[in-house]
């Protein structure tokens, strides 16, 4: 039995000509369903549609071109077909209430119209349309809980159809939770009752069943994170056996030893077990054979026919660099037994935890760190939103955005494609559907090309979701503190002076040090460890002061820490080419894009030289650098810097005594410098491959691996063979230089006296030199050598630099960064 006689389904600007046709039906005694009188406030707007078309007899389509342009009427329109395939029970009743410039829908073209268009037909023509309404229409029977649930799956190829079986079958959910009719999704919501994960479902659901927007259309995409939703919460109260699909492909995946698996035609291993997810899906820790370090790697679900979108997707980022963002290295299918399993996407180390799972685990944010975090996000948009040509980012979630265990943010880069699809497991990518949708713009429920509007607009969702652990609505989203920010510079303006004017015990720093695991303290006797921080590291070096400078593995961005506390961190990527240690702590930086950095005290110097950096040194207080591409400067305090006259052959190899030093070119010659003047020129030295000094004699080892010596006259020694010279070295003993062969490390002084330092292990790798000390890298991992003694090693470890006068050690080892203090 139908509860009404008609559903009066109609656009909204048409409500003053269908009005008296509503009046009318009601004054012959029909029960009308009509939104302006039926739909009670404060409930689902959506929802209450869908119940209302099934519990009428009849829908009346009140056919105008405006009727025929909504997507929403379009909705009704096909949910009462989908309940009447055939017609033959006369349920859908299209009528004309203007004459039509637009085609009808295909659903309805072969149904009998009602023309009420014409004054002199219109009385019959009402007639008409109340008998039809007056006719029996039989109920349809209701699903079990089980076949409810299955039911929206089974119309993918008709949108409205899928979401009117899903709120069927969300009806039907909450009925089985609990007795007398059920909660309502809001306190479902806030009964805290469901497992944390159910949240996003719920308030997915939830969103939907408010939207009654006339200009988001009802499509495969746009009804996809609704899907995803049922799915979840379909399995959470429907309990199968059936196998977690990402457990699935993880056994089938082949052994790589050690417990590892491999990503099938790649160098990538994978290492169980999950450690989140991102907005792609599950993430796993992994390495990268060839490179040799870790990676963070990605297994994500789309359809096999959307695989080339997904790829071109990815390609939008995979040359993005920035300090604030995590970029794609890799992607492609995962190929089991010839046949496609899902897709991989390798991303660099992601050190640290998403902000969901910080909200998740520890409940909203303190307020500063909340903007902190924000802050983060606006730093990464900004980049992309000023990129050339601009990017937008277009998923920007609190999954999608990593807080380092140093408090440093990051957004993930991951592609749109993400967000059409429904999926059908609840571990994987499903809620990353909901996420894509729950934080999305406008822009994005309607399928509209994405603008930074709708980074923006995800970006002030986010601080709201931060700030209250609850998934924000679009009121939420208009009372935003950064709602007149139209760009992404202007967020990371307010944001920051809204941060800076927080209390300080309230910072980021303090949520992530109450999540982070105590790093391993190392016993090496004749070392006091200083600080021990937990970091994924690619190398590092002590600065003094209990500094220690860091290049971040995966990212390759600089960041200056004392202990567990952030002081500097670089504003990009710098792919470190050479580096040089200096007195006094001072650390100079050479990339190969070009990148100088010099650390001196508490200050630090930048500078971008055209080309790759080839060699650095410091010169008294000053770092003198030089590129491949000829260019020379001379880098001060505060980033003073001075252009020299540049040598035409390009930088090679840059060696300093006091105020006096040399540049030998790529292509052969040596130049002589003082202070900021050229003072000699060699253009005829086509044999240099290193210099250094030695006092004041400068020596050279050519590329036959020959030795010999400029005197302070100009003239040189004889040549001298050396078997198996690698390079010489600036010597922290003074008045001396070193050259490392293949076996053994000699001090030459200005003498010219070659006197035997060490015998080198085989295969060995001098790291850092300090008076009577060294560092090397070897087989066995990184060894300390004192009066050409090896007292120590550090099997793991990836880097041990030595200060330049030898009484700080900073170790690198995977996952931490050890900083001591060396006793003498």
């Amino acid at each position: 039995m139908y509860q009404f006689d008609v559903f009066v389904s109609y656009a909204s600007v048409d409500r003053a000509v269908v009005w008296p046709f509503v009046e009318r039906l009601r004054a012959d005694g029909l029960r009308v369903w009509f939104d302006e009188h039926s739909m009670a406030g404060g409930l689902p707007a959506m929802q209450q549609l869908s119940e209302g078309i099934e519990k009428s007899a009849h829908l009346v389509a009140c056919l105008t071109d405006a009727y025929l342009l909504r997507p929403w009427t379009g909705y009704e329109l096909q949910v009462s077909r989908y309940l009447d395939p055939s017609g033959r029970a006369g349920r859908t009743i299209p009528v004309l209430f203007d004459r039509l410039t637009l085609p009808l829908p295909a659903e309805i073209s072969f149904l009998a119209q009602c023309d009420l268009t014409c004054t002199t037909t219109f009385e019959a023509e009402y007639r008409k349309i109340v008998g039809a309404l007056r006719r029996p229409v039989p109920s349809a029977g209701a699903d079990s809980l089980a076949d409810a649930c299955v039911a929206p799956f089974e119309h993918l190829d008709e949108p409205a159809v899928a979401l009117f079986k899903t709120y069927q079958a969300l009806r039907a959910l909450l009925q089985h939770q609990v007795t007398d009719g059920g909660p309502t999704l809001e306190k479902l919501l806030r009964s805290g009752e469901v497992p944390a994960h159910l949240r996003a479902s719920l308030a997915t659901v939830q969103a939907f069943a408010r939207e009654r927007a006339e200009d988001v259309p009802v499509t495969g995409r746009t009804v996809a994170p609704a899907l995803s939703a049922l799915k979840v919460l379909a399995q959470w109260a429907l309990p199968d056996d059936e196998p977690d699909p990402w457990a699935v492909i993880w056994d089938r995946l082949p052994e790589g030893g050690d417990g590892t698996r491999l990503v099938p035609g790649t160098t990538f291993t994978v290492r169980g077990p999950q450690l989140g997810r991102t907005g792609l899906g599950p993430r796993y820790a992994g390495h990268d054979l060839l490179r040799g370090e870790p990676v963070s790697v990605h297994f994500v679900d789309v359809p096999e026919d959307r695989d080339e979108a997904f790829f071109a997707e990815i390609a939008r980022f995979t040359r993005f660099a920035d300090a604030a963002v995590v970029s794609p290295v890799a992607a492609g299918p995962i190929t089991i037994d010839d046949r496609r399993r899902c897709l991989y996407v390798i991303m660099p180390s992601i050190d640290g935890d998403s902000a969901q799972d910080l909200v998740r685990r520890s409940g909203p944010l303190p307020e500063r760190a909340a903007h902190e975090v924000c802050l983060g996000i606006a730093r990464a948009l900004r980049a992309f939103h000023e990129a050339d040509p601009p990017i937008v980012h277009g998923d920007i979630t609190p999954a999608n955005v990593i807080v380092g265990r140093l408090g440093v943010v990051r957004v993930v880069c991951v592609a749109r494609e993400m967000a059409d699809v429904p999926v059908d497991d609840l571990d994987g990518t499903s809620a990353s559907r909901m996420d894509s949708f729950l934080f999305g713009s406008p822009e994005h429920r309607t399928g509209a090309p994405l603008t930074p509007q709708a980074d923006l607009f995800a970006l002030r969702a986010v601080l709201h979701f931060l700030l209250t652990g609850e998934y924000p609505t679009e009121d939420d989203v208009a009372a935003s503190p950064l709602r007149d920010c139209t760009t992404a510079a202007a967020a990371c303006e307010v944001l920051e002076s809204q941060a800076n004017g927080l209390p300080a015990t309230t910072r980021l720093t303090t949520v992530t040090r109450r999540s982070r695991i105590p790093a391993r303290r190392s016993q090496a006797p004749g070392f006091s460890l200083v600080h021990a921080v937990e970091l994924q590291a690619r190398n590092a070096w002590p600065l003094g002061g209990g500094r220690t400078l860091v290049q971040e593995m995966g990212s390759d961005t600089l960041a200056v820490v004392e202990g567990d506390d952030l002081l500097w961190r670089d504003s990009r990527p710098v792919p470190v080419r050479r580096t040089v240690v200096g007195e006094g702590g001072r650390v100079g930086v050479g990339g190969w894009d070009g990148a100088v950095r010099c650390f001196a005290g508490d200050e630090v110097a930048t500078h971008q030289l055209d080309g790759t950096v080839g060699d650095l040194t410091f010169v008294g207080d000053d770092l003198v650098a030089g590129s491949w591409r000829r260019e020379l400067i001379r880098l001060g305090q505060a980033g003073k810097w001075t252009e020299l006259l540049a040598t035409e052959r390009g930088v090679h190899r840059i060696a300093a005594n006091g105020e006096r030093f040399a540049v030998s070119g790529l292509s052969g010659g040596l130049t002589l410098y003082s202070d900021t003047r050229m003072i000699a020129d060699h253009p005829e030295l086509d044999f240099v491959g290193d210099i250094a000094f030695a006092g004041s004699r400068l020596v050279v080892l050519t590329h036959d691996n020959e030795l010999t010596s400029m005197r302070l006259d100009g003239t040189f020694t004889a040549r001298e063979v050396k078997p198996g010279a690698r390079g010489l070295l600036p010597s922290p003993a003074r008045g001396t230089c070193l050259l490392l062969t293949d076996e053994q490390a000699w001090l030459i002084d200005d003498a010219n006296r070659h006197l035997l330092h060490a015998a080198l292990p085989a295969r060995s790798r001098l790291v850092s030199a300090a008076p009577n000390s060294f560092t090397l890298s070897t087989s066995d991992g990184c060894a300390y050598w004192h009066d050409g003694v090896q007292r120590h090693v550090w099997p793991e470890a990836l880097s041990a630099v030595l200060s330049w006068d030898g009484r700080q050690l900073a170790v690198t080892t995977p996952g931490t960064v050890e900083l001591y203090e060396v006793a003498r």
